[in-house]
């Protein structure tokens, strides 16, 4: 994790579409007390806005989820734009 102030971390990520994941803070240098702890998921954070390839991943994934395949082939498309603006720019 990244220190953000003296004492305080940070960390980023991404959570994919029905993904989970636990966490637990503590507030002593030897983690042997657990202030908090829970679950974030899908519907805990917002939709994801990023426009990476991550982000679009998981928009296709929400899209299908959710019976749209228009909306997953626009995303599917974005992804390979990019993929392939990526290869032309960079891969010579």
């Amino acid at each position: 994790m990244k220190p953000m102030y003296p004492g305080y971390y940070v960390a980023s990520f991404l959570l994919f579409c029905g993904e989970k994941i636990n966490y637990f803070i503590t507030d002593d240098p030897r983690e042997e007390h657990v202030a908090e702890q829970g679950t974030l998921g899908q519907g805990s954070q917002p939709e994801t806005l990023s426009v990476d390839r991550f982000g679009l991943i998981d928009r296709v994934s929400r899209c299908l989820q959710q019976g749209d395949c228009a909306g997953a082939v626009d995303h599917l498309r974005r992804c390979y734009m990019t993929d392939y603006m990526i290869r032309e720019l960079f891969d010579r």
